[in-house]
């Protein structure tokens, strides 16, 4: 998982970094101070929803590839069942 920027109260170590699309220095990142996670992902018409819990594995800075606020989740399936969901969903 990665985002662009996280509220200062949810991260230790936080530090001020370049933004990843645009190279400007307005990125956040720093290491979660949360174990346990809620994700929310919703499509751009507003006519799908994703939500999921998930353990966190590692989080920080993790790689300059992407945006900055970065962890590694244990949604504790196998991702080859949710592809399996996905084309379902999209073919129905």
């Amino acid at each position: 998982m990665a985002h662009c920027t996280i509220a200062l109260n949810m991260v230790g170590d936080a530090r001020v970094v370049t933004h990843f699309e645009s190279g400007f220095n307005y990125g956040l990142t720093g290491r979660l101070l949360f174990n346990e996670v809620t994700g929310v992902s919703v499509s751009s018409d507003f006519r799908r929803m994703g939500i999921f819990n998930a353990r966190v594995i590692e989080s920080g800075l993790l790689s300059d590839k992407m945006c900055r606020t970065q962890a590694i989740l244990d949604l504790g399936i196998n991702s080859l069942v949710i592809l399996s969901w996905r084309r379902i969903i999209t073919t129905s």
